[in-house]
Parts: structure tokens; sequence; C-alpha cells
């Protein structure tokens, strides 16, 4: 995971801001015997790697010293050189990064729709765990709420790194929240210890085959919402056969115990694990009709026996304040054609029909019209 830096990079960091940052990767002090080495140096150390960081800039070794830190730091945390510094820039906020990894995110890059879709399904992960804390519910019918509004609107998006896509959010850690006559200190350090403690209960409840257990729990304790599992579902759902890396790196900025899991990869196998559990949770949405309008995203469909195409489409559409992703079937060749144009002219299509929600892609279903090229 070592990667270059030039010199003027390096030259730039500031010691005591890079000591900060791998204690918030759990590198512990240790002592040496030198009076004059513990003046000039702060030591760390992680497992059997230890680190010597020069606390001035001036020293003549600084560049030397410090790019081995970096060589080492990189080796243990599996993180480029680049990353770490682009992580030392936004030590004020927790950092949230969402990596999306398979063989279609290789070269650091995806469709637009599919980016678009990763930030906005990004939000509505933060969202709902942000009202989740203030709210705890199995399921909120719209996603608003005044303090989890503010939080959001405090996050910015960080640079995106290269072997795979990445949605990296930076989340100040100086907001706080009143709920109910009582403040929530520290409020978006909770938000990030709870997104990453309840991604890692859903992770390790599909592979200890225990989601009904987790289920049953949930009744009671409210700990996930079904709006959380969605979002879930619908991140690794963005681009299909991929693995879903969520990882949190604490801000120094402020003294709190933090959970002692930071990284938690969700793999392409468990996503259908995961829709099973949201299922779970699923409120009852009713099987009422209701009327679409949106845009189709993409066409699935294959030859019938007379070689006209049919089949699915992806449809998308904006519905009580989401945006959604849902499968239509179009079994009918000249619906199917009229969609295709739709598609290739990007115009607004309006369905009638009774949507079926999911945790990664939903469908519509007794599709009773649509009217296309709006």
């Amino acid at each position: 995971m070592i990667s270059s830096l030039d010199q003027n990079s390096i030259n730039s960091i500031s010691p005591l801001s890079l000591k900060e940052y791998i204690s918030t990767l759990g590198w512990n002090n240790f002592e040496v015997k030198s009076q004059f080495l513990k003046e000039s140096y702060f030591f760390l150390k992680k497992n059997s790697t230890e680190v010597l960081i020069p606390k001035d800039s001036s020293y003549a070794d600084f560049y030397r010293r410090i790019d081995s830190a970096l060589d080492s730091i990189s080796f243990v945390e599996q993180k480029t050189k680049s990353e770490i510094v682009k992580d030392l820039n936004y030590l004020s906020g927790d950092i949230i990064k969402i990596r999306l990894s398979g063989p279609s995110t290789e070269n650091g890059s995806i469709p637009f729709e599919d980016g678009v879709g990763l930030f906005q399904n990004t939000k509505k992960l933060l969202f709902s765990t942000a009202l989740q804390l203030v709210e705890p519910k199995a399921y909120h019918k719209r996603l608003r709420n005044v303090n989890a509004d503010a939080f959001i609107r405090s996050c910015r998006i960080g640079q995106t790194e290269k072997g795979s896509f990445v949605a990296t959010v930076i989340c100040p850690v100086d907001i706080k929240v009143e709920t109910e006559g009582s403040e929530i200190p520290n409020f978006t350090r909770a938000v990030t210890s709870k997104l990453i403690e309840d991604v890692s209960i859903l992770s390790q409840a599909i592979d200890e085959n225990s989601i009904d257990v987790l289920a049953q729990q949930n009744i009671k304790s409210n700990r996930l919402s079904w709006n959380f599992c969605e979002s879930l579902g619908q991140l690794q759902g963005v681009l299909g056969n991929v693995d879903l890396d969520v990882a949190v790196t604490w801000s120094p900025k402020i003294n709190e115990k933090v959970p002692e899991i930071s990284k938690v990869r969700f793999r392409r196998d468990q996503i259908s694990y995961l829709e099973k559990f949201t299922d779970k949770l699923k409120p009852e949405f009713g099987d009422n009709s209701d009327t679409f309008m949106g845009k189709i995203d993409s066409l699935n469909g294959q030859p019938n026996e007379s070689g006209q195409r049919v089949g699915e489409v992806i449809y998308t559409f904006q519905y009580e304040e989401e945006l959604i992703k849902a499968k239509v079937f179009i079994m009918e060749p000249e619906q199917y054609g009229k969609a295709a144009k739709s598609h290739l002219n990007n115009s607004f299509v309006k369905i009638i029909g009774t949507l079926k929600r999911s945790a990664r892609i939903s469908n519509i279903v007794d599709v009773k019209e649509m009217i296309f090229d709006i």
C-alpha cells in the first residue's frame, strides 16, 4: 500500500497532527531512555511496528524520518501514503469512507448515474443513523428531522481514491443537538460510532446465521431501522457485483472513547441475507396503486420467441423525498420499444402501478398504465 510522495508534501506535514492521527488508529506512545530523544521525537507503536516522528520540522532528518514513518503506517494500516496525507487534511472531523470494490471500479470511475446514487444513498445512510439517535423507530415514513438535517448540512465531500470508488464524507465534530430537553454532546461522534457499529452488527449476524435472533431483539431495542438497512442494501446495489467497505477515521479533536472496530466489509454474498433481514423490519406499506414520474435508467430485457426484446427495465423516480430504483417488467414488444426510446431520449415516463419496496431494488407490479416521452 506504500506510494511515493514528493518532498514538499512530506515537509508540509505537521508532526503533532500526524501523532494525533495515528493515535486514533490505535498507535500508543512508548518510552525510550534517552532524554534527548524524548525531547526531540514522538515514539509510537502498534503491534510490533514502531515509528519515530520528529517534533520539529527544522530538524535535518525531518524528511527522512517522516517518510520512514509514513512507510510503516502505510504498511500497518493498509493505506497509501497519499491517503494518509488526505486524512491529515480532514482532522477537524470524523471521516466516513464508503468504498465499492469490484471489477467495475478498478479504474477509479463508475457511470455518472451510479455515482449520483452512491452519494445519495450515503447521505441517506448517515441521515437515518442520525435520526435513529434522536428518534428511535423501526421505520421512519419520512427522513425529516431538524437535528439530523443540521448534521447532514455540516458534512462535506472529500476526494475519491483509485483502485475502487470511494465516497468520502467529512463530518465536523463540533455539532451538538438537543432532544426532549437533553443535549447530546459530540453528536457527530455518536452518529459515526453508531453507523460503524450497526454495520458490524448486521455483518456479524449474517455470518453467524443469527438474523432471526437479531430481528427479535430489534423489536424491543429499535437499534436498527428499516431505513438504515434499506440504505445499506441500496449502496451495495448501486453497481451490483461489488463488495462494500465502510470505514471511519476518528478526529483527534475530541477526547472520547471510540468503538474498537473502525472498518467493516460487507461482502457481495451477504446482500441477499441483508434483504431478508430488512424484510423482517419492513412496515406494511399497503398495496394501493400510485402514480410515479421518472426515467428509464437501464434496459435489461431479452429477445422473446419472435426475436423481439421484452422484459426488465430499471426505473428511477422520486417518491416521498427519496430517489428510488425499481424493476418494471414490460412484456409487450411495442411498449418495450417505447421504453427504449424514452431511455435514449432521457425523457420522463409516467407509470401507474403498485410499488413493492425492497432493501436493494424495489419493484413496480400490477402496472395499469405507462405513458412515455412526457
